[in-house]
């Protein structure tokens, strides 16, 4: 961010402050801030807690989802350990039913 004086167009908020392209239009393109307009002071401060803010959300966000996937691979491996107990569970008292008809037949302990 850069200062200019109050009067200049390329100014916004009453001329407090100019971003760096509206400084660089005014000065007919160039990328390196025009004389006339100075560096706010603070700028590179504000600009570094910024950046720490949004790496912090950004490490919130992705904490977040790893969550969301832990959980999501639980419930996964908890339904498929369901249904293999459900299978043997069928399987079992398909045996049993089987044995039940034969004499001495025992049936499946699970």
């Amino acid at each position: 961010m850069f200062n200019r004086p109050s009067g200049d167009p390329a100014c916004t908020s009453g001329g407090r402050a100019c971003a760096f392209g509206a400084c660089a239009r005014a000065s007919g393109g160039r990328v390196r801030a025009p004389a006339g307009c100075a560096r706010e002071p603070g700028a590179p401060l504000v600009r570094l807690v910024d950046g720490f803010v949004r790496l912090a959300i950004g490490l919130v966000r992705l904490v977040d989802m790893l969550v969301r996937l832990a959980d999501a691979s639980e419930c996964l491996t908890n339904a498929s350990k369901r249904l293999v107990d459900a299978d043997v569970f069928l399987v079992c008292a398909r045996a049993s039913d089987d044995r039940a008809r034969e004499p001495g037949g025992r049936a499946c302990a699970l």
